[in-house]
């Protein structure tokens, strides 16, 4: 008797009174005129030799075991790979793999020195005789002003923005991080009225879903702190000063927030994966997809 020969229900046994020796797993049941016994499945014992050793090989002896059998199985031990980012341990090994030889460009928050001068700048031109932006600064916590204390510090530190003076001036503001930190940002709107506005064609959704239509595997990189890998362009610096109760600072490169600054992105987007674009690679703002017909 095995599981796969029978199947016994409870209506089963009731009709046919059946019997059963739960300890020795055995059914008794009469039909017909004669007693019915149905046993167990005897499994088969296999006896394992207490004295196997490993079997070692020679790289002679395993190219012959090669030519001998059909097929071979084989397992090659590789070094643990030590990945210096956080977000990358839950992707499989040959993505972490992937994603640790390019750690070095992989990096969290603002960058650590002002990107390298490029074709590509951000440019602000003013409306002629328009009045220069001015504002208020907004009231805030002690501990709100401390934070943003600290994070200027942290800028003029890695040199991304300076202190100037300059009759064009925004507040300046903080919103929170999904991480429940604080991100400052500036109020620009004053600047964005009297900014010369500038078009650049972004993609169109149903022109980068034809894109891919064969593809089966997808990478989405969603840049960190994209837009801030692109400088003002100079002499436009004083345009972006924002204040604080310590003083009047500019961005040496592009903030959020300012007019134009995703039509600047889209172009330098564009200039760098210009050869990519269409064949594995499809780039909307800073979310780039690369998709693929295999791994």
């Amino acid at each position: 008797m095995d599981v796969c020969h029978i199947l016994l229900g409870r209506l089963w046994n009731f009709d046919k009174g059946v019997m059963h020796d739960g300890k020795n797993n055995i059914y008794k049941l009469y039909k017909d005129g004669i007693n019915h016994t149905l046993l167990p499945l005897q499994e088969e014992v296999t006896s394992k030799s207490s004295d196997s050793k490993a079997l070692l090989l020679s790289r002679k002896e395993f190219f012959v075991w090669m030519e001998d059998n059909e097929v071979i199985f084989y397992l090659i031990c590789k070094p643990k790979v030590i990945l210096t980012s956080t977000f990358v341990t839950n992707f499989p090994f040959y993505i972490q793999y992937m994603l640790n030889d390019y750690s070095d460009i992989i990096v969290d928050g603002f960058p650590n020195e002002l990107p390298l001068v490029k074709n590509i700048s951000h440019h602000i031109e003013l409306i002629l005789g328009a009045s220069l932006s001015n504002n208020f600064s907004y009231k805030m916590a002690p501990q709100e002003n401390e934070e943003i204390k600290n994070q200027v510090h942290e800028m003029l530190d890695k040199e991304l923005i300076r202190e100037i003076l300059s009759p064009c001036v925004v507040p300046t503001v903080l919103s929170h991080k999904k991480d429940g930190g604080w991100h400052m940002c500036t109020n620009s709107i004053g600047l964005n009225k009297i900014t010369i506005r500038y078009k650049f064609p972004l993609p169109h959704i149903y022109d980068l879903l034809d894109c891919f239509s064969s593809a089966s595997c997808f990478y989405k990189i969603d840049l960190n702190s994209g837009y801030h890998h692109i400088k003002i362009r100079e002499g436009d610096e004083w345009k972006t000063t924002f204040k604080t109760n310590d003083g009047l600072y500019e961005w040496l490169f592009m903030p959020f927030g300012l007019s134009n600054v995703p039509n600047t992105f889209m172009r330098l987007m564009n200039e760098v994966f210009k050869e990519f674009i269409g064949d594995f690679v499809i780039v909307y703002l800073d979310d780039i997809l690369v998709y693929s017909q295999s791994k």
